[in-house]
């Protein structure tokens, strides 16, 4: 307990009590003074000193007994957002504009609380955030869900500008600016620098083009840079699946790599083939994408390929999140994958085939083979992504890719393959009104045709729904059902 002599002493002056300090206190509580003009609802001069001038929406309160609260004036703190950041808002998403990287975030709840955190930092509470938030999207919202993000497909978003693909590939090379715009709806960015000198003199690179020799013939160089240009394009268009085909260890994880070096990992998603014909959240991992890529794909039998075909197509999908509402979006992710057997559809329409790009890789690199490779790509990579960007162009204005003669062998195989029945029609049937055969053994026969070819046969109801489309149909007899039109021998009879 403190002796008489340490206390302050107070003595009364005409109702005013003073201190041995001379200085004044209330004759109600003995409360020094505050400074403040109004000391229960205001920002003490020091504070003011140490904020952000223009910051008129954080209000600081002093109790009187020196207890500090804040206050958000939230009609103030969300008119100061909207001056300073392009927000869209409806009733799909909220999306803002991020001025430093030229790009629109979609979904961007996160990072406008990011921003109201920052702003409101000294009074910060989840409380006042999210009210800021709530009050944020009320005042920017508006009704209706067409959103115009990436609907410019020949937009790309460079670390140093924005190039434009030509909307006439004739006569056009496309141009390039040093600067964003928002107008341009861009949701995606390259991790690298666009060299417009380099684009307009059409060198090649060479180091790297020397550098994957170890890994496929001349003729499949070509395609892949056209691939690796079509990557960059926001739409399909010309349609294309790139499979790159071969035995294991014969460096195709390693061209999957530099897809994604150049495409950027933010920009790549990694779906099997069967997810995203099976699974029905698969599709979802392809949103704002520029590249799926996926190695070693089974030889899997695909029942249906409309997913397929929607996402190769430039049509509108239905996708979804787990635990969240589906969307609808149009897919410009290109799909890239590596295998060592190739899948087959059931539905192998013309649709399906002119879709497969087929490139063969036959060699087996070394070490010294892949670290060489890495080395030019990294070197060259402005050369690279301008070469590539410019040999797409030729596949634009010839509104298909260039595709090699063997990798036109490999896609005339696998046709046959997928495509079993048609073969085993042409080559082991002949076709007259006065032929009928046992369906029975005409499966049998089909199935031994298949053995010695290497095919995985169809199911026989596959095989018959394939099958009755070459004769004159089907008719129940003594012997049991026939196929009409027809008369069939069997390869292991021969």
């Amino acid at each position: 307990m403190k002796s008489t002599s340490d206390k302050t002493i107070l003595t009364v002056v005409k109702d005013i009590k003073k201190d041995d300090s001379s200085k004044l206190v209330s004759p109600q509580n003995f409360e020094k003074p505050s400074s403040l003009k109004h000391p229960t609802n205001s920002i003490s001069e020091s504070e003011t000193q140490n904020q952000d001038t223009k910051n008129n929406y954080i209000i600081k309160n002093v109790s009187v007994h020196g207890k500090i609260t804040y206050e958000i004036d939230n009609i103030a703190l969300v008119d100061e957002i909207c001056e300073e950041y392009k927000l869209i808002n409806n009733s799909v998403m909220t999306a803002v504009y991020d001025e430093n990287n030229g790009v629109w975030l979609q979904h961007a709840d996160a990072f406008i609380k990011s921003i109201i955190t920052k702003k409101i930092k000294p009074a910060f509470s989840i409380s006042k955030r999210n009210t800021a938030l709530e009050l944020l999207k009320d005042t920017t919202f508006s009704y209706g869900s067409d959103l115009p993000f990436n609907q410019k497909h020949n937009v790309v978003i460079f670390k140093n500008g924005t190039y434009y693909f030509p909307n006439d590939p004739e006569n056009e090379k496309g141009r390039f600016i040093e600067s964003f715009q928002p107008q341009d709806y861009s949701t995606t960015k390259i991790p690298h620098k666009f060299n417009e000198d380099l684009f307009k003199s059409d060198k090649k690179p060479t180091k790297t083009i020397e550098a994957l020799s170890p890994f496929m013939n001349e003729g499949e160089k070509e395609m892949l840079f056209q691939y690796l240009g079509s990557c960059f394009y926001k739409r399909q268009n010309p349609r294309g699946i790139l499979i790159m085909t071969g035995d294991g260890k014969n460096g195709k994880s390693r061209i999957i790599e530099m897809f994604q070096y150049f495409v950027g990992g933010e920009n790549c998603s990694t779906a099997s083939l069967k997810s995203l014909v099976e699974n029905r959240f698969a599709k979802s991992s392809l949103l704002n994408k520029h590249l799926n890529a996926c190695g070693d794909i089974d030889a899997d039998f695909f029942k249906e390929s409309a997913e397929l075909k929607g996402l190769t197509g430039g049509d509108t999908i239905f996708a979804e999140f787990k635990g969240e509402d589906g969307f609808s979006f149009e897919n410009f992710a290109r799909l890239l994958f590596s295998a060592n057997k190739l899948p087959r559809f059931k539905d192998h329409t013309e649709a399906i085939s002119t879709r497969m790009l087929f490139l063969e890789m036959p060699y087996k690199p070394t070490k010294e083979d892949v670290n060489k490779l890495v080395s030019a790509y990294k070197e060259e990579s402005e050369l690279v992504i301008t070469h590539c960007i410019n040999s797409f162009i030729e596949a634009l204005k010839n509104e298909k890719f260039t595709e090699c003669k063997r990798s036109l062998e490999i896609k005339e195989e696998w046709s046959k393959s997928s495509n079993n029945v048609s073969e085993f029609a042409n080559e082991c049937c002949k076709f007259d009104t006065k032929y009928t055969y046992s369906i029975k053994k005409t499966y049998e026969a089909y199935k031994s045709f298949c053995k010695q070819n290497g095919f995985e046969p169809c199911n026989s109801r596959t095989f018959k729904e394939r099958f009755l489309k070459f004769t004159d149909g089907e008719k129940r007899i003594v012997q049991g059902m026939v196929y009409l039109g027809v008369a069939v021998y069997d390869p292991c009879e021969e």
